[in-house]
């Protein structure tokens, strides 16, 4: 250990206790203020602003003393090893370029994953079907499938993939312009050593975030929920939404809800948006849905207004919202 990890570890043994008495400390000035204005000394703002600054208090300390869960005993290493990781990837129109480096970080894992399958949601070129060939001729220690269906959109695409591994134990959904980092898998699967966790959210940096302002306000949005909103409510077991282009599934999620997720209809219309909100949902009606910050991957961000309206993590052309070039 550094001598800045152990100042940092000192520190963070500190931050319940400096969380409590700020908590403590609003608490009081809170009630005060709340008698005052039962007495008519004071206005009901300084009453709810005090509140709201002790909520935020309460968030920011809860996302900083977030720790990502690492298995240390043998058994839970040992599980950890033995679980079947089936990769499911829809593809629609994508980069040949991008779904290269997406497939090639996914054979790079340091943890191997058993199965990569790409379900190609109508793609209008042969590209990516292209690519997917050279890929599996490259890596026959990998089980890789390609499959070529009809546009029906990104929850029929992953549904494809669902029924076609039975003996799945995690499934990783991404997306086809996301690149994982090389040990993205092997962290995001730590969580699941706790039997109570069904899900896990990865961390999203942009892939193009240097390329305008836009890209790098989209980046820092996406810093901003994951490190705070979904930090501090991983600390309850709750995170609400994971993000598409990176996310760990218990494999029985998506089997035992599968005619919920493909079904979901609003006023009589279908629903193809919220994919990955529904499958979290149905995580958090099992379990507890978490963050595991070190497994990252990297996701084409938008580079326009008018992009950044359409469906997916990069704002795709067609309600697939798998990651259309």
């Amino acid at each position: 250990m550094t001598a800045a990890q152990g100042i940092t570890t000192r520190l963070r043994r500190y931050m319940p206790l400096v969380g409590a008495l700020l908590l403590i400390g609003c608490s009081v000035i809170a009630t005060r203020h709340f008698g005052q204005y039962i007495t008519d000394q004071t206005s009901i703002f300084i009453f709810v602003a005090y509140l709201s600054f002790a909520y935020l208090a309460f968030t920011l300390w809860m996302a900083h003393t977030h720790e990502d869960y690492v298995a240390t005993d043998p058994a839970s290493v040992a599980y950890l090893d033995g679980l079947r990781v089936s990769v499911v990837m829809p593809v629609y129109n994508e980069d040949p370029e991008t779904f290269r480096r997406a497939l090639e970080s996914v054979a790079a894992q340091t943890r191997p994953v058993q199965r990569l399958h790409v379900v190609d949601d109508g793609s209008r070129t042969k590209a990516c079907a292209e690519e997917m060939e050279r890929f599996i001729a490259a890596h026959p220690e990998l089980d890789a499938v390609y499959t070529y269906v009809s546009n029906n959109g990104k929850r029929e695409a992953q549904a494809v993939a669902f029924r076609t591994d039975p003996t799945a134990d995690v499934f990783v959904t991404m997306d086809s312009d996301t690149i994982l980092d090389e040990r993205a898998v092997e962290n995001g699967l730590q969580p699941f050593a706790k039997p109570k966790v069904m899900s896990v959210a990865g961390m999203l940096i942009g892939l193009n975030r240097r390329r305008s302002l836009l890209t790098r306000l989209v980046d820092l949005g996406y810093t901003n929920s994951t490190l705070n909103t979904r930090a501090c409510h991983s600390r309850l077991g709750s995170v609400c939404v994971n993000q598409g282009p990176l996310a760990f599934y218990r494999a029985f999620i998506p089997r035992k809800y599968l005619d919920a997720y493909l079904n979901h209809t609003f006023l009589g219309r279908r629903v193809v948006s919220g994919d990955d909100r529904m499958l979290t949902n149905f995580s958090l009606l099992e379990g507890e849905t978490v963050l595991q910050q070190s497994a990252i991957g990297a996701t084409l961000l938008p580079t326009s207004i008018g992009h950044s309206r359409g469906s997916g993590s990069a704002g795709r052309a067609r309600s697939s919202g798998a990651g259309c070039g």
